[in-house]
């Protein structure tokens, strides 16, 4: 995974790390506070053994006082040192202080002891590490008086020679030594990142959504002909609003690019019709296909928005136009397709909206009058055709067979790879050809993440936020139809004429 491959996988699971990280954050502050306040206090003993009158005397002294602490300090923990300390005089005025932990070692290279105890108040552990210092004392004397002398009698304590005595007392600590609010808190923080960083590693092997171009580009086998963000104005034109370029935005630059990228798909054979399908419904080929048309009619060039989602169109809405009649009544040979066609408030676009709904609507787009209408259209416009998803219904391969290829749309985050990948390969075995894919709805602050695959959504926003469409395209109004009667070029109808004599 490069650097950038990284930030991206960052800025996509943000959330997620984020709410593990804080949820580890606090977990362990709930531990923290649900475990004992305690406090520890410290005192000191030495070893002394044999006498300083002689050099070698001190010598072997002190070997012996160092060998003797280490025996020493393993006492502090045996029973007999504890039942020292609870019968002690200072414990029994503060039983509370009993409850303690009492360790102990031995500084190395020295015969110098430590004694550790612990209590729930500063006093308590205070209390207690001078009350085993003492019980320690006593309890090492009962020891060495355990050895009788060389003469087989019992060891009087003025005879011992090896002793532990108190070199520093304990004092009352006024911190607390557990919990340890900041490591706790530090490990934690670091569990729940570490937990963030599994889950959303785990989730991107497992998503199996389009995110980017490149995973359209892996999937389909096709170019990426356009990347158009989410904007309010194309929601708005989705509930049933009549389009509206004006205020489009970064939206309206990003289709004008997929506009100029449909004309270089072909250099030396320009497709002339297209149908424009995705792979599920609401992935927004109805919005691309109905705004793309009135982009290149603007461009000048004349176009015929075809309505072929017979089961459930929605081009009559977003134009207001009538849908009384249209392509089920031309299919079936009840209306010419001139009077059918409908002008709007666009000189350069002519709808043909999908009339009533039929019974056999695979029937009639597959039909050959179909294809007649398509190719007549061709001659003189250029053609789009809205196409039922892919995956539900065959309309869209049909329709694409006889086109001059299919643009597919996909949805940013819901189209799944597996249904794109078959989206594309359903148009092939019908006999078509996948112009290239458009990803739709990518989100706006995340464009750069869609495009380039890492972090530059904020340059890509601002560069395209402006616009530099011409002040026709800029300065629009809704675009709407205006009646009924549209026709064919002149020179259509006298051949029609022509090969009617």
């Amino acid at each position: 995974m490069t650097l950038l491959e990284f930030v991206r996988f960052l800025r996509h699971n943000a959330l997620l790390i984020i709410a593990m990280t804080l949820l580890g954050l606090g977990a362990a502050a709930g531990y923290a506070y649900l475990q004992p306040v305690v406090y520890a206090s410290s005192a000191t003993a030495i070893v002394v053994a044999g006498d300083n009158t002689s050099v070698g005397g001190a010598m072997s002294g002190s070997a012996l006082a160092q060998q003797r602490a280490e025996v020493y300090a393993a006492l502090a923990g045996t029973g007999a040192v504890r039942d020292r300390v609870a019968a002690s005089d200072e414990v029994a005025t503060r039983p509370s202080a009993v409850g303690g932990s009492i360790s102990a070692q031995v500084v190395q290279g020295t015969s110098l002891i430590e004694l550790r105890a612990t209590g729930a108040s500063g006093e308590d552990a205070r209390i207690l590490a001078d009350a085993a210092l003492v019980a320690l004392a006593e309890e090492a004397l009962a020891l060495e008086m355990r050895t009788p002398t060389e003469e087989g009698l019992p060891a009087r304590a003025d005879d011992i020679a090896v002793r532990l005595a108190a070199y520093s007392p304990a004092n009352a600590s006024a911190q607390p030594i557990s919990p340890d609010w900041v490591r706790i808190l530090l490990i934690g923080t670091g569990l729940g990142l570490l937990i963030g960083l599994g889950l959303a590693f785990i989730r991107s092997k497992l998503d199996i959504r389009v995110r980017s171009m490149a995973d359209v580009e892996e999937e389909t086998g096709h170019a990426v002909l356009g990347v158009v963000p989410d904007s309010k104005e194309l929601a708005e034109q989705r509930a049933g609003a009549r389009i509206s370029l004006s205020r489009l935005g970064a939206a309206g630059e990003a289709l004008r690019q997929l506009r100029t990228n449909l004309r270089y798909v072909a250099i030396d054979n320009p497709p002339r019709s297209i149908v424009v399908t995705s792979a599920n419904p609401g992935e927004g080929k109805s919005t691309i296909s109905s705004t793309l048309a009135v982009l290149i009619a603007r461009s000048g060039q004349p176009v015929v928005l075809i309505d072929a989602d017979l089961r459930k169109p929605v081009q009559h809405e977003i134009f207001a136009a009538d849908n009384a009649v249209g392509l089920s009544q031309v299919l079936v040979g009840d209306l010419s397709v001139e009077d059918a066609l409908q002008r709007t408030s666009e000189p350069n676009l002519l709808i043909l909206t999908s009339g009533k709904v039929p019974a056999n609507p695979s029937e009639l787009v597959g039909s050959r009058r179909m294809k007649a209408l398509l190719a007549r259209l061709a001659k003189h416009y250029f053609v789009i055709t809205d196409a039922p998803p892919i995956l539900a219904v065959t309309d869209a391969g049909l329709l694409t067979a006889s086109t001059d290829g299919a643009l597919l749309v996909a949805r940013v985050g819901k189209t799944h790879r597996e249904q794109l990948r078959m989206a594309t390969k359903l148009v092939k075995q019908g006999g078509g050809v996948v112009l290239g894919t458009v990803l739709h709805r990518a989100k706006a602050r995340a464009m750069g993440d869609a495009v380039y695959g890492a972090g530059h959504g904020g340059a890509y926003q601002q560069y395209y936020g402006h616009g530099d469409g011409s002040a026709q395209e800029t300065n629009d109004k809704h675009v709407e139809a205006v009646g009924l009667g549209a026709v064919l070029p002149n020179e259509s109808r006298s051949a029609r004429r022509g090969a009617n004599h």
